[in-house]
């Protein structure tokens, strides 16, 4: 039986066209079956229920039920997100023993010499201290993982791993299977495990979350807020450590845009709800680390003012943009940058820094998407293991994740059963003061330093041998 604390989720099977709309209630005025009979009223059924946050995900084929549900005095906005179906199922968590056994790891795996993002932010000498916990999780919010990869299989906690498509949860593992490849590349830069196939992750011993929140879109993978919040609760309730978010919200499958305005009153809906759903993730002991995105923008300039990249721009969200080979700022693809945006850096790879592949971050690849052109065909002798190389923040995010599940397993302890195991404040103040600074190249007019940060490299380079053994950079 879920408790009042857990995430209420009723799942209801709606039209094929149903459009489906996140609704947030204004703070102390929600109820779990006022929100149902408020839906239905309004012509629409309830997919998902977060009474932690005062926010609904419904669907409706009725063409007014957005302008009903805003008649409701205790509705704060409504904001459609699609029309992307999925049925839910329950919960499931399995706490695992106390304590935080922390053993060392080694980096000789197969194609360890081609780690340079690896050893650029010294993972290999934190790895002599610890390669992380196997009671830390990392939560990779993204387009879910091959599952059959022996880089990944041994690290994934199937109990915890969940498909939030539609704005409900489902634990079917094939609900969560990657139809895309970023996810699988994503989670094996995270925790690729020290087995002598492949690469080795920032944090091989630590445990996967696999949590799907995205659709695939022709070759595009779009996340829909919906889809999302219902996985920053997922990782907010099921003890999850560090949430790896390298994806941006969008605003819908087709002609959407990742920028959500405040001036806009579905996309400041939006915002709040997503807002809220990491804010009660952090207050769960969630650190949560976000790419900055690969646009090349000046996130911090005036033509943002009043507008959000999401979860990116955040309070209390790690955002982190990517170097190259060269440790500058990375331009194939463009790091997005902005003094007060960006946290930190981190080897997302460059296409223009170095030879390719020389200067690109090699991670797993399913098996399914493979093609002559990738490194291998296959790897790993008799287990069908098959790596791709790529570049950009989503990498980038990936690496600060690794490093703050290593910081969690080296300094956290033991909390409440249905949280992580460090304060998130903590975690964030170790990466950041032990971060390597890094200064504004001199020919860039578009780096701007203030303080002890700038706005390419936020407090700097994280160093994972100095954020596990708290060796400070930043006075």
């Amino acid at each position: 039986m879920l408790s009042i604390t857990a995430a209420f989720v009723l799942a209801f099977a709606g039209p094929a066209a149903a459009e489906r709309y996140v609704v947030v209630y204004k703070e102390h005025s929600f109820g779990v079956w006022a929100a149902k009979w408020d839906v239905k009223r309004a012509g629409g059924s309830l997919v998902a229920s977060y009474p932690q946050i005062d926010v609904v995900v419904a669907e409706s084929t009725a063409p007014d039920f957005a302008a009903e549900m805003d008649r409701n005095r205790a509705v704060q906005g409504v904001a459609p997100v699609g029309s992307v179906v999925a049925t839910a199922s329950g919960f499931g968590w399995d706490g695992g023993p106390p304590g935080l056994p922390n053993e060392p790891a080694t980096d000789d795996d197969t194609f360890s010499p081609l780690q340079w993002w690896s050893k650029r932010i010294k993972a290999p000498d934190a790895h002599e201290i610890t390669g992380g916990s196997p009671e830390v999780v990392v939560g990779v919010i993204d387009t879910g993982v091959d599952a059959t990869h022996p880089d990944l299989e041994p690290n994934i906690d199937a109990s915890r791993s969940v498909a939030c498509v539609g704005g409900a949860p489902n634990q079917d593992p094939a609900a969560w299977n990657d139809d895309s490849g970023h996810g699988s590349n994503v989670a094996g830069v995270i925790a690729s495990p020290a087995n002598g196939i492949g690469i080795v992750g920032i944090a091989p011993n630590v445990k996967l979350a696999i949590i799907k929140a995205s659709v695939r879109s022709g070759t595009v993978d779009i996340f829909l807020a919906d889809a999302v919040i219902c996985s920053l609760m997922w990782a907010a309730d099921h003890g999850v450590d560090v949430a790896n978010n390298s994806y941006s919200v969008d605003s819908a499958i087709m002609g959407g845009t990742t920028s959500f305005c405040r001036n806009d009153d579905s996309q400041r809906t939006i915002i709040q709800a997503v807002r809220r759903a990491v804010g009660y993730a952090r207050r769960r002991d969630v650190s949560m680390v976000a790419s900055a995105g690969n646009n090349g923008l000046d996130m911090s300039s005036p033509a943002f003012d009043g507008c959000s990249r999401l979860p990116s721009d955040l309070p209390g969200v790690l955002t982190v943009s990517s170097i190259g080979l060269n440790d500058m700022l990375a331009a194939g693809p463009p790091s997005n940058y902005g003094l007060g945006y960006v946290d930190l850096t981190a080897p997302g790879g460059d296409f223009l820094q170095g030879v390719p592949p020389s200067g690109l971050v090699l991670g797993p690849w399913p098996a399914a998407f493979q093609v002559p052109r990738l490194l291998c065909d296959p790897c790993g002798g008799p287990d069908a293991a098959y790596y791709r190389f790529f570049a950009g923040t989503s990498q980038a995010a990936a690496q600060v994740s690794g490093v703050a599940a290593l910081v969690v397993s080296k300094f956290g302890k033991e909390r409440r059963w249905w949280s992580g195991r460090m304060d998130p404040d903590r975690v964030s103040l170790i990466l950041r003061q032990t971060a390597d600074p890094l200064p504004c190249p001199a020919a860039d007019p578009r780096c701007v330093t203030e303080g002890n940060r700038t706005s390419f490299y936020g407090k700097g380079l994280v160093n994972a041998l100095h954020a596990v053994t708290r060796d400070k950079r930043d006075p």
